[in-house]
């Protein structure tokens, strides 16, 4: 997807903050492989002028996908998508994986992995995890 304009439509009648709105649009476009592994995302700039926020609303939104495992960032040269469709698990998949692996060291935990889930996680069960206090 090298020449191809993009405009996003982000709710702003929904209750989730811009920068939340915008990272779900991109990851959806990666996720439906609309931004192919290895494909440069439009740069910070274009990204506010197209989703008509500022930069660092974007910016926001791109390390949310950064910390997730869904884009890199090179300095002075872009944010590059590394999602490949064939090395996510399904659900089941990771389960298994998730009972057979044992972390020894600190730097072999899968935090992309574990942020991503943890979020997937809180938005399916936002109110039986976040739900309203009793007084």
């Amino acid at each position: 997807m090298s020449d191809v304009k993009i405009m996003y439509d982000i709710a702003m009648n929904t209750k989730d903050k811009a920068y939340i709105r915008i990272y779900e649009q991109l990851k959806d476009r990666i996720l439906h492989e609309d931004y192919l592994y290895g494909t440069k995302l439009p740069s910070k700039r274009e990204l506010s002028r197209q989703f008509g926020v500022s930069l660092p609303t974007i910016e926001h939104a791109l390390l949310m996908l950064m910390e997730e495992g869904y884009i890199r960032s090179e300095e002075r040269s872009g944010n590059f998508v590394i999602y490949r469709r064939e090395e996510m698990f399904g659900r089941e998949g990771l389960k298994a994986s998730l009972r057979e692996t044992i972390v020894t060291e600190e730097s072999s935990f899968p935090y992309s992995v574990f942020a991503r889930t943890a979020r997937e996680v809180l938005s399916i069960y936002e109110e039986s995890v976040l739900g309203k206090g009793d007084g």
